[in-house]
């Protein structure tokens, strides 16, 4: 039997949004969990899209056009605002406390208080799926704020249309719907690939899914009462969503098939399928009830957890605890309350409390931000303790800009490699010299260790983001820079090369199969002149954002340490790929980073020994984690007959 649309609530739609509310946060919580469980963002679109029609067409015809629009509003208003002002204020409140840089997270925040997040973050140029989006503690509100632009709109739309006055009004809204939908989709479809985040974060581009919501109220108000579900295919539709939010998605594929299923769900199901019975169990329903306060919370406590706990398999239960603890307690004594309490004498008197209270909280956020380095709580002596890099040795002068080169912004002279090189002690002695990336930079400490130890010449000029050997034929300054090294490099000296060699993001060895081959040239080149060529091995990467998310430890969790094991497969595949690139070249040795700032006997590696930071980022090497190498280095050169006798009988 078909539903009385505008009269009867549907309960299985509860129990959706509980699958899309755990989805989301499973995804969040980690990836590997479910796969796609993003999506259950535009599983709330299209469910918004249809809750909010059957919402306007239980107004009476008789309603004006701002009595209609403000009791819309009023409800709105006091149906999401009241969750979202605490949270924010709260979770705005820690990031102050744990974050020494919270600017950004704050200005999302006040934005997400007037609907204008996806906005800001579109702007911002942030990517959702980054690190950094992680660090901001209010990138979810943006989906909140798409609903919240809709809503401004579609009141116009319906009453524009006639919906509440005549049959025909109906139609014209069917009319004007499927219009904005389908060019809402094109656009969806077209500018997916040139302007992702476009796509994601704007309303314009999201229309389309909560049009489909719209679309199935409106198919299922012109079926009421003729339309009988006779073969359960609304539990295909159901098992449909459940198998897209667990397998890998495609950005367009994915998005549009699990918006039709649960479309298509929508429509089909009714007291007497499978999946109605399935959808009004009682911990779905129990769930889909809170499932915006948990929405809201889940990312404060995920997001605060990476600065606070850090990601810790073991404390998943922990994280699913809290948010479902902060979600009960917000709907319970937050939510339904403000929603079923009569705020004003009229709905725009209600309005205007609303706005006046996320100015007040917007102003609060302010505050914090403005005194935050008050509210921060900070060992920042540890943190600082020891500097990125030296002042240059002899001269004085700073490392940077003296010895980095940038093409677009720091110019190069014969007078910065001689300022950036140093002589080596005896008048015979060896020079290493340096050439590479910042990874090449970052062993400032080491170099400057080992010339204090044995007298070695060290010569160090790095040009962030671009590697040697060049790979792509575009070296410009490095090249430069290189050659004249190469003019003044003297029989036995070493030439040692550092570059960024696993994916920040992703973990995975970096694939540059052309520099391994000019790494290859390289060795061959120099053998024929008489030089040795080190290359440095790939050092642990980690996981933070920023190094003051190691400064807490809470439970006795570290939250910046990271598995050995997950970080093992990448080292071993890079070291391999180096082997065979040096494969045969009697003058060429590979220094492993990894085994001594991570050792086999750790399950984890970590940027801090024996309290002291060794990272100055999550792949970056401080002044005092480069020295720490020091020694090690030091017997590797010995071990490996590197050393000249004047410089060896230096060697401790």
């Amino acid at each position: 039997m078909g539903h009385s649309l505008s009269k009867l609530y549907r309960n299985e739609i509860d129990g959706l949004r509980a699958i899309a509310v755990m989805a989301v946060i499973l995804n969040h919580l980690d990836h590997s969990l479910v796969q796609s469980g993003f999506l259950g963002v535009d599983i709330f679109f299209v469910i918004s899209g249809f809750v909010i029609t059957s919402s306007l067409a239980r107004f009476s015809r008789e309603a004006t056009f701002w009595g209609f629009c403000g009791s819309f509003f009023e409800k709105r208003v006091k149906r999401l605002l009241p969750t979202l002002l605490f949270c924010v204020l709260v979770t705005g409140l820690l990031i102050c406390y744990l974050n020494p840089n919270p600017l950004t997270s704050i200005r999302t925040g006040i934005f997400s208080l007037f609907g204008l997040s996806n906005v800001f973050l579109f702007l911002k140029d942030s990517d959702y799926f980054a690190q950094s989006s992680a660090a901001n503690v209010f990138t979810q509100t943006w989906s909140l704020s798409v609903e919240e632009q809709f809503y401004l709109l579609f009141p116009i739309m319906v009453w524009g249309s006639g919906y509440l006055k005549s049959n025909t009004g109906s139609f014209k809204l069917c009319i004007l719907l499927c219009f904005l939908t389908v060019l809402s989709l094109v656009g969806f479809t077209f500018f997916r690939t040139s302007s992702p985040l476009a796509t994601f974060y704007l309303m314009p581009f999201r229309l389309w899914e909560l049009g489909i919501g719209c679309l199935s109220f409106l198919t299922l108000q012109f079926c009421e009462r003729k339309y009988i579900n006779k073969n359960n295919e609304s539990m295909l539709y159901l098992l449909g969503i459940l198998i897209i939010l667990f397998v890998p998605s495609h950005p367009i594929i994915s998005t549009v098939s699990v918006v039709l299923c649960t479309a298509l769900l929508m429509i089909s199901s009714s007291p007497e399928t499978i999946s109605y019975k399935v959808l009004v169990t009682p911990l779905l329903q129990f769930i889909g009830q809170i499932s915006y306060s948990l929405y809201l919370w889940h990312w404060s406590v995920l997001s605060l957890s990476k600065w606070y706990i850090g990601k810790h398999f073991v404390l998943y239960p922990f994280y699913l605890f809290l948010i479902f603890l902060l979600a009960i307690l917000s709907y319970f004594f937050i939510e339904k309350p403000f929603r079923l309490k009569n705020w004003s004498s009229s709905s725009s008197k209600t309005i205007g409390f609303g706005f006046l209270s996320s100015v007040l909280v917007g102003l609060s956020l302010s505050f914090f931000n403005l005194k935050h380095e008050v509210l921060l709580r900070k060992p920042i002596e540890e943190i600082m303790k020891y500097p990125d890099q030296f002042p240059l040795l002899y001269s004085g002068l700073p490392y940077n800009p003296t010895c980095v080169v940038d093409a677009d912004k720091k110019g190069y002279n014969s007078e910065k490699f001689d300022k950036c090189t140093m002589a080596p002690i005896h008048k015979k002695g060896q020079t290493i010299w340096v050439m590479g990336d910042s990874h090449a930079g970052h062993l400032q400490g080491l170099l400057y260790s080992i010339h204090e130890k044995i007298g070695l010449g060290i010569h160090l000029i790095e040009t962030p983001g671009v590697v040697f050997p060049v790979s792509d034929g575009n070296g410009g300054l490095r090249e430069l820079i290189y050659e004249k090294a190469m003019s003044h490099a003297q029989q036995g000296d070493i030439i040692l090369v550092s570059r960024l060699l696993i994916d920040r993001l992703t973990y995975a060895p970096i694939n540059d199969r052309h520099w391994y081959s000019k790494l290859g040239d390289l060795a061959l080149n120099l053998e024929d002149k008489g030089l040795k060529l080190i290359v440095m091995g790939p050092p642990p990467i980690f996981d933070f954002n920023d190094i003051y998310n190691c400064q807490f430890f809470v439970l006795g969790f570290k939250p910046c340490e990271i598995s050995r094991e997950k970080l093992l497969p990448s080292i071993y595949s890079v070291m391999q790929s180096l082997e065979s690139a040096l494969a045969g070249r009697k003058n060429s040795y590979i220094f492993n980073t990894f085994d001594i700032l991570c050792p086999q006997t750790s399950l984890n590696c970590s940027p801090i020994f024996e309290k002291n930071f060794l990272y100055r980022d999550k792949d970056h090497l401080n002044t005092y984690g480069s020295r720490f190498l020091s020694t090690s280095f030091l017997k590797f050169l010995i071990r490996n007959g590197l050393l000249m006798d004047n410089d060896s009988n230096l060697k401790l």
